[in-house]
């Protein structure tokens, strides 16, 4: 390739050789292979955490649905039973609902986790397609 220069006269542009573009090929290849790396573990830590995610979704709903039909069965106690007894009853039913809001927000973060999870793994194809 020539440049021309501004009294006219051309300069030959200097090689640098094709040592520096297998260097470059190399140290993309061995970037993408280390990002690939780090795609298939987040995707792997993902489907983990979704399966989490899945199961404890499960055991949140069946969980739900007891202290539902506890919460009913409270209410036919309560018209039957001692106050003393409706106190205990009421007490017992007020730590299964703490209990069961704390597993909400034990989800909640997990999927939260999930999401920034899988943002990661947006930015690592990102950054390959661009290589």
């Amino acid at each position: 390739f020539f440049f021309q220069a501004e009294d006219g006269i051309r300069d030959v542009e200097r090689s640098r050789g094709l040592g520096d573009v297998y260097k470059r090929q190399i140290k993309i290849f061995i970037e993408k292979s280390t990002l690939d790396e780090e795609i298939k573990n987040l995707e792997e830590k993902l489907k983990k955490k979704e399966k989490e995610s899945k199961a404890n979704d499960e055991i949140l709903k069946s969980q739900i649905s007891d202290l539902q039909k506890r919460n009913e069965e409270l209410s036919i106690n309560k018209k039957q039973d001692s106050a003393t007894n409706d106190e205990g009853l009421a007490k017992k039913l007020e730590d299964q609902q703490v209990d069961s809001k704390q597993k909400v927000t034990t989800i909640q973060e997990q999927k939260a986790e999930i999401e920034k999870l899988k943002e990661k793994n947006e930015e690592l194809k990102t950054q390959i397609q661009q290589y």
